[in-house]
């Protein structure tokens, strides 16, 4: 019998049915799937299920994964999206939303989540699950037995993939055994000049498998190749690598340009081309060709470290790589690197304290640049990573100033690229520091009463900077306001408002509330408020830096003060928290407080 069904769509039709997580974990708690022994938190003393089963929309219960349950409304079942997720940090069902398919290999194959969550430890439990799910819901979900099932009951196979690993291959061939070799060899010592680099061209070449793709009129070089190895046309097409052109004809996607694949867990799950002409059209000088999964290349490569780098692009990868540090990886701009790849890494480190402390920054010097350093340090930090920011230089030539980036070092510096990059990493500087450096450049104050103002207003900053740090920026502090602003009147002010203040965090009180068994949590951004109702209650946060805030996830209600404007409430709803906003008034005979909802 032969498997009629691609796991594409079982997925989709198992979305589109009526059936729900909360009727699968029923069946699984009633049917011995789920026992005290395996989930001693599922169950009280007695051996009373505590989780709830019901058929609305999204609600919250008891988690079966972890203890230290005092709400029992962590694990939240989200019915009509059919899938289930816990809020409690440090749970397993906290590292990414679960399906209905993963709900059944952790509790009919109780299988570790480490498994559960990676796609190929995951592939061979698939049918499997499917199988389970058609033998007990098939009517709920209108599949037969015979459409999941297969004589090997092997998953199927997934050609993408396989075009994906061949095509890399093929390209890589083409730079490493034939005439486009030296092309490529040139390209990268004398175009991108690596020749000044302490990695030789050839070993990086070698160990990051670059390729080139053929030049030809007929543009199929690849295509031809792939079937020759027995794929077919309509595999290769839906494999993204070849394209059918306006005249129905079939083209290689990539063309005239360097290969780079991107690789996760040994696995080639993209493809990146760089244009070989620097005077090609902007517009197609890079063109990526996405895989399986969307994760930062060179992952793999950065969680056995101690320390890493995060750069923005492929070619700053590599030549970061060519100045000899191997620990680098990519975001491909801010949006690349996103909160589960921070997740990934706060797992390494909640494993082994010792791998992934620090990380360094290395984004342009512009604009982008910049907000790309604020919004991934943020995830970092979150992710319990020391984060410290690169500084490139900014070259002005006839009073334009042209930003540089780590490719640009070598053409500019030669042989002392190294010595310069070591330097610009030795004299890296915290994300307040940076954050305080870039909002004062943008501001620059007039006149002494703006900068009064504005030191204030970023005080979050320079209060969460340690003060050895502040010493060394005091003086570019200053640097960045008017040259008519009186530097010398504003130094004591610095001196007094900053060198000498306590070091802060950016956010206060969240151990402490966490902790707590209220069902809500209350923030301000109110240092004054904080101080007088936190020996009161132990439910309150204060908030220093609002972007960090954000990035936290909360299982319980939140009650905002009247410190935190419309803009905000809405930014922090959207994480999907309970959100209210209003103004406090404290009781002046006892601890009781009031609490008046503001009008949206």
């Amino acid at each position: 019998m032969t498997q009629n069904m691609q796991s594409s769509e079982f997925l989709e039709r198992l979305g589109t049915s009526d059936l729900t997580p909360s009727t699968v974990l029923e069946f699984m708690f009633d049917n011995g799937f789920a026992t005290p022994d395996k989930y001693p938190n599922a169950f009280d003393s007695k051996g009373n299920v505590l989780l709830k089963f019901e058929s609305q929309k999204n609600y919250g219960t008891f988690c079966p994964y972890h203890d230290n349950q005092t709400n029992g409304d962590s694990f939240h079942i989200y019915n009509e999206d059919k899938t289930v997720y816990c809020f409690n940090g440090g749970c397993l069902a906290s590292r990414r939303p679960m399906g209905i398919i993963e709900i059944v290999m952790s509790f009919a194959f109780n299988l570790d989540h480490s498994v559960i969550f990676d796609f190929e430890l995951s592939r061979p439990y698939f049918w499997k699950a499917a199988r389970f799910l058609v033998e007990h819901f098939g009517n709920e979900i209108d599949i037969t037995m015979s459409d999941v099932t297969s004589d090997n009951k092997n998953y199927k196979r997934n050609s993408t993939e396989e075009i994906l690993r061949d095509a890399a291959s093929y390209y890589h061939f083409l730079a490493t055994k034939t005439n486009y070799s030296k092309k490529l060899d040139k390209y990268l010592a004398e175009t991108r000049f690596f020749q000044y680099g302490v990695v030789p061209v050839s070993e990086i070449i070698s160990k990051y498998q670059l390729g080139v793709t053929p030049t030809s009129e007929t543009r199929d070089k690849l295509y031809q190749n792939l079937i020759k190895k027995k794929y077919t046309k309509e595999q290769i097409l839906e494999s993204k690598v070849c394209f059918l052109d306006t005249k129905g004809e079939i083209k290689d996607f990539f063309y005239g340009r360097i290969i780079i694949p991107y690789i996760h867990k040994g696995k080639v799950i993209g493809l990146y081309g760089r244009d070989f002409n620097p005077n090609g059209d902007k517009k197609y000088r890079h063109l990526r060709l996405e895989g399986t999964v969307r994760i930062p290349n060179g992952l793999d490569g950065i969680l056995e470290e101690e320390e890493f780098l995060l750069v923005e692009g492929e070619f700053s990868k590599l030549a970061v790589v060519a100045l000899g540090f191997s620990n680098t990886m990519e975001s491909r701009g801010v949006n690349g690197f996103k909160t589960e790849h921070a997740e990934m890494i706060q797992r390494v480190r909640q494993n082994n304290a010792e791998k992934c402390k620090r990380c360094y920054l290395l984004f342009d010097p512009d604009a982008a640049g910049a907000d790309s350093v604020k919004k991934i340090g943020a995830r970092l930090i979150n992710a319990g990573v020391e984060v410290l920011v690169c500084r490139l230089p900014v070259l002005y030539q006839e009073g334009i100033a042209n930003f540089i980036d780590p490719n640009d070092l070598f053409e500019i510096y030669k042989d002392n690229a190294k010595k310069e990059f070591d330097k610009i990493k030795d004299e890296a500087i915290s994300l307040d520091a940076f954050l305080l450096l870039h909002e004062l450049k943008k501001e620059s104050p007039k006149n002494l009463s703006e900068a009064r103002i504005t030191m204030k207003r970023l005080s979050h900053y320079f209060d969460s900077s340690h003060p050895l740090e502040r010493i060394f920026l005091l003086e570019e502090v200053l640097t960045l306001f008017e040259t008519s602003l009186d530097k010398d009147s504003l130094r004591p002010y610095l001196k007094e408002v900053w060198l000498n203040a306590e070091q802060k965090k950016p956010v206060e009180g969240l151990e402490k509330a966490f902790a707590s068994k209220n069902p809500f949590l209350l923030v301000t951004k109110s240092e004054e408020f904080f101080n007088e109702i936190s020996p009161k209650y132990d439910f309150v946060i204060l908030v220093r830096d609002f972007d960090l805030f954000i990035n936290h996830k909360f299982s319980k209600s939140i009650l905002l003060d009247d410190s935190f404007i419309k803009e905000e409430e809405t930014i922090i709803r959207k994480k999907g928290n309970n959100v209210q906003r209003g103004k406090i008034e404290l009781s002046k005979v006892d601890k009781t407080f009031s609490y008046n909802l503001l009008e949206n």
